[in-house]
């Protein structure tokens, strides 16, 4: 995002970093997903954050040059991606509670590495293809995410 408010709005790194505000919205929303893990199919809860990660990234491709789509995108996919991260980490503890730091240390080593592999991916669309292929990256990784998730229902969580 820093490279398309750089090109296309001339903002500074700083404005980018700002745009790191409207993830609060994630933070907020945590402790209702986590309500909502105790109440709903987490099954169901993964669909809808999947769903709001493609929708995301549909609303980033055509927001190259509109703050607000941007910052529509921003709270969509942090939404939808704490959701993730709150239901996965939910299923993981309940399965194996004994060795819930253990688990808990593995699950966060990946998602980080999932994280700079994304954000360097990231920058190598941007390379090629400008914001339109950083969105489609977003949202291809987003449609894996649901493949596995469809694939994988069959599981009890």
């Amino acid at each position: 995002m820093a490279f398309l408010l750089e090109s296309n709005f001339n903002y500074s790194g700083d404005v980018a970093g700002a745009f790191g505000l409207f993830g609060i919205a994630g933070a907020l929303a945590a402790a209702v997903v986590g309500k909502l893990n105790d109440r709903m199919s987490k099954i169901k809860i993964i669909t809808y954050a999947g769903l709001g990660l493609l929708v995301s990234w549909i609303i980033f491709y055509f927001s190259g040059y509109s703050i607000l789509g941007l910052i529509l995108g921003v709270i969509l996919v942090d939404l939808a991606v704490q959701a993730l991260h709150i239901t996965n980490q939910n299923i993981i503890f309940a399965n194996n509670p004994e060795a819930r730091n253990r688990v808990n240390t593995i699950y966060m080593v990946g998602f980080f590495i999932g994280g700079a592999l994304g954000t360097s991916l990231a920058a190598i669309a941007w390379k090629y293809f400008n914001w339109k292929g950083v969105s489609l990256l977003g949202f291809s990784l987003s449609v894996v995410i649901m493949l596995v998730h469809l694939l994988n229902q069959k599981k009890n969580y």
